[in-house]
């Protein structure tokens, strides 16, 4: 029964040893990744409120929903990061240079689910939501139509549709 006990013993010992060893690895990988340079931690932003909530709060607390972010442009610049939840970091830009190349590159820059999900319903299946080659696919069918000459004989009902919007915001 001592034989099976120090067998045992020795198992557990070398159990616990290699959990540490594991759990030293695993410190020292995640050190890495958060002492590595990039890009996005370079960027200006404002603080964050919460490391669980990160700029939720800011960004909800206005009546004017887009009064934050355009004070943290005028501070910030076009491109800033915000923090997300639990300490994620958050691009945002307002630079149309910076949002062409990020929508022309659909296969480098993929959409959340979060917000693939979101705009499914709200739009249902099409370009849109389209990820990768699927996108690109839909996008060469489309792109005639938002030529000129497509766009000229749609003109006239897109302007009698905005002066429509137009009139009814300054009347409310």
């Amino acid at each position: 029964m001592s034989w099976m006990g120090s067998i045992d013993n020795n198992v557990i010992a070398a159990l616990g040893l290699a959990l540490l060893g594991s759990i030293y690895i695993m410190i020292k990988a995640v050190g890495a990744y958060l002492a590595t340079p990039s890009a996005i931690h370079t960027l200006p932003g404002p603080k964050s409120s919460s490391w669980l909530s990160g700029n939720s709060e800011t960004i909800r607390t206005p009546y004017h929903p887009n009064a934050t972010f355009e004070s943290w442009i005028r501070e910030y610049g076009t491109t800033f990061t915000t923090h997300g939840f639990f300490g994620s970091k958050e691009v945002f830009t307002s630079d149309t240079q910076a949002m062409a190349f990020v929508l022309n590159q659909p296969l480098d820059f993929p959409k959340q689910k979060v917000i693939t999900n979101l705009l499914r319903t709200l739009t249902g299946e099409g370009l849109v939501v389209a990820e990768g080659l699927e996108h690109k696919r839909q996008r060469k069918i489309l792109n005639p139509a938002f030529g000129v000459a497509g766009m000229r004989d749609v003109m006239p009902m897109i302007m009698d549709v905005a002066h429509e919007v137009s009139k009814s915001a300054v009347a409310t």
